[in-house]
């Protein structure tokens, strides 16, 4: 039998628009529509395009918050449907992927074997607040570039996007060498 631990993160958060959502979302006014790449959004100074995948709203809006006021850019995807859909889509295309483990339609660990046969470099910290055996073997599974465990601190969340959107723009990719 499965077993799953929940939890409440009790924190004010402002209601205003500040993501973008697949289907009918809202774009924050301040926030700017970009149609470039990962590597040219760098080069140009906008801002990172963090993908956050989790089924849970709460979660995603705290998440939105810290990081747009961290200076990234946010695209929301509710499910592991949604995820392909951001993927699909080369004008937003996100520069690292916070994924959920558990969640409907397509789990962690089938949105990231996706990743895998991406033509590029997508980094992925998979989240969970999963029982740790189920976190483990979903780890062991998928080979995601981090993991954290729910719930986690903001500051810890942010250091790890930090980390490796700079790793990964000091890679050198056999796809980009063509």
């Amino acid at each position: 039998m499965k077993q799953f631990s929940a939890f409440h993160a009790f924190m004010e958060v402002p209601k205003i628009p500040i993501s973008r959502t697949r289907n009918g979302g809202r774009i924050h006014p301040n926030q700017p529509v970009t149609s470039t790449n990962g590597h040219s959004l760098r080069i140009m100074g906008q801002k990172p395009k963090i993908l956050i995948a989790d089924d849970n709203p709460e979660y995603r809006q705290l998440i939105t918050y810290h990081l747009t006021r961290s200076g990234y850019e946010v695209l929301i995807a509710r499910h592991g449907q949604q995820v392909l859909e951001w993927l699909g889509d080369e004008k937003l295309r996100p520069d690292l992927l916070v994924l959920d483990l558990l969640m409907p339609q397509l789990s962690g660990i089938e949105v990231l074997q996706h990743v895998k046969t991406l033509p590029y470099k997508l980094p992925v910290i998979l989240v969970s607040g999963a029982d740790w055996l189920i976190a483990r073997q979903g780890i062991s599974q998928s080979d995601p570039d981090a993991f954290l465990t729910k719930p986690f601190s903001m500051h810890q969340l942010v250091d790890t996007i930090q980390a490796l959107l700079q790793q990964n723009s000091t890679e050198i990719r056999p796809h980009d060498k063509e």
